[in-house]
């Protein structure tokens, strides 16, 4: 076919930036669905911008070690 296959699916290469990502943006790491999404906007509406990525495991319904697989995949980030 001629066409070159990347070496990782988008999904995997997109970072996505905790503090201003939408819920379709956030529901692309890994275990994040719609309910996790709200749950990561409606924390940072309330208690503002996450410092830190690690931050996010603060917010109920988020596990740490959901979290931990966002920073060792490189997936997420602060701005």
């Amino acid at each position: 076919s001629g066409l070159v296959q990347p070496e990782k699916p988008l999904i995997e290469s997109a970072w996505v930036d905790l503090n201003t990502a939408g819920p379709a943006a956030l529901q692309t790491l890994p275990g994040v669905g719609e309910q996790r999404a709200k749950a990561l906007i409606a924390y940072r509406l309330e208690h503002g911008a996450f410092a830190r990525v690690e931050d996010a495991a603060r917010v109920p319904g988020i596990p740490a070690e959901v979290v931990a697989q966002w920073q060792a995949g490189g997936l997420a980030y602060v701005s």
